[in-house]
């Protein structure tokens, strides 16, 4: 089996302790990429690029960098921490198993270029004095419903690209997020978002003896085993969370 995830480190653990559990290979990994932003920019082609030979002249940090290049096809996109990992466009047509979810949706803001300010990224700005001089950070949030309407856009894509692959959405467990804002917008995604083109992982909550101290969005091994074992249910036309809608 084929996989390709599309998310956050939750899809990420999760594919590696299904292949570990149930077999399989990892063959494109796409971090920190927001929906909004992939869409317009890879799949409506409304969003131009910042281009790329501007973004290497500002020297920013390497950790910057790494966040950047895993948001641009032909150089990261689908290669994070793969050393012979797949683009994402080159990955899709061949995948057996897509898994995807909206960490990045639900508590990141897109920085955006003085110079180019039709053309936002996502990344870090702290500690990075360049950044913060040439980049300003959006206000707000992606509204949730305009992050849902990206992801059924998203999905439709998939779909036709790649319409025998199974595809997970796993919505971002963030009720426990010490922001209180984050934790409602968790909530609010997982209530909403209805797909015929994902197979839909419900907001589970993180027990307790999952959680580690000093993150909040990482959790314990068990929890992204669980996963995996809901998704191995679902492929063998099992259900053990909520019916695929």
């Amino acid at each position: 089996m084929k996989i390709v995830t599309f998310g956050s480190c939750l899809s990420r653990y999760t594919a590696d302790t299904f292949i570990d559990m149930f077999g399989g290979s990892l063959v494109s990994c796409s971090h920190h990429n927001r929906i909004d932003r992939f869409v317009k920019t890879y799949l409506k082609k409304t969003m131009p690029e910042l281009p790329y030979e501007y973004i290497e002249s500002l020297n920013l940090s390497e950790s910057n960098m790494q966040y950047i290049k895993n948001q641009y096809s032909g150089i990261g996109l689908g290669k994070h921490l793969l050393s012979d990992g797949l683009d994402f466009f080159d990955s899709v047509q061949g995948a057996d198993i897509i898994i995807t979810d909206n960490f990045v949706d639900l508590c990141s803001k897109l920085q955006y270029s003085h110079s180019y300010p039709s053309s936002p990224l996502f990344f870090n700005s702290k500690n990075d004095r360049t950044a913060d001089d040439i980049f300003y950070l959006e206000k707000d949030y992606l509204p949730v419903s305009d992050a849902i309407k990206n992801w059924e856009y998203f999905g439709h894509y998939l779909y036709k690209v790649a319409p025998s692959a199974r595809v997970f959405f796993i919505n971002f467990p963030y009720d426990h997020s010490p922001n209180a804002e984050i934790s409602k917008r968790s909530r609010h995604f997982s209530e909403n978002f209805i797909s015929t083109k994902f197979d839909i992982i419900p907001n589970i909550n993180v027990p307790i003896r999952y959680k580690l101290k000093h993150t909040n969005s990482h959790f314990a091994d068990d929890y992204y085993a669980m996963i995996a074992g809901i998704l191995n249910f679902r492929l063998m036309g099992l259900n053990l969370t909520t019916s695929v809608k």
